[in-house]
C-alpha cells in the first residue's frame, strides 16, 4: 500500500517530539564506542528494563550485536559537546572523558549514568531495539 508521505516528512513529524539525548556506549574501559541517541525510554519497572532503538546502519549495531552489555549516559544542557562529538560531529577542543560504572564505559559527569545487560534484541524495521536489565545507575 503506497504511503500518503515521504521519508523526510516523517522524520520531521517525530523530530518535533521533544526527548532527552543520551550518550549510548559499549566496549572495553580502554577502547569504548560510544554515540548519540535519543530513541531511550524505560521498559519496565520489575525487572529494571531500558530499551534503545539503534539503527542497523550505524556502527555501534555491529558492536551491539555481539555485546553482552552497554552503558548509557544521560546528558544535560552543559554537555552538548559530549553529545555532538558522539553524533560524529568535529567539536574544536574536545575528547570525552570515559569512566567504568560495574564495568561498563560510561561518560563521566554525565547527569545520570546507568550499566545494562542485554537481555533482547528485536528487529524493528531498518533499526534494532536493544533491551537491558539494568545492574547498576549512579
Amino acid at each position: 500500500m503506497p504511503r500518503a508521505f515521504d521519508d523526510g516528512l516523517f522524520r520531521a513529524a517525530l523530530g518535533r517530539f521533544a526527548t532527552g539525548v543520551i550518550v549510548l556506549s559499549t566496549g572495553p574501559g580502554r577502547t569504548p564506542h560510544a554515540m548519540t541517541a535519543n530513541a531511550f525510554m524505560s521498559g519496565s519497572l520489575e525487572p529494571p528494563l531500558v530499551v534503545v532503538s539503534v539503527g542497523k546502519k550505524a556502527r555501534m549495531h555491529a558492536r551491539l550485536a555481539t555485546a553482552r552489555r552497554f552503558g548509557i549516559s544521560i546528558l544535560d544542557q552543559a554537555q552538548e559537546p559530549a553529545s555532538r562529538h558522539c553524533a560524529g560531529q568535529t567539536v574544536a577542543s574536545f575528547a570525552p572523558a570515559f569512566g567504568e560504572l560495574a564495568g561498563v564505559p560510561v561518560l563521566a559527569n554525565a547527569a545520570v549514568v546507568i550499566a545494562a545487560r542485554i537481555r533482547h534484541r528485536y528487529g524493528c524495521g531498518d533499526h534494532t531495539l536493544y533491551v537491558g536489565e539494568v545492574q547498576k545507575l549512579a
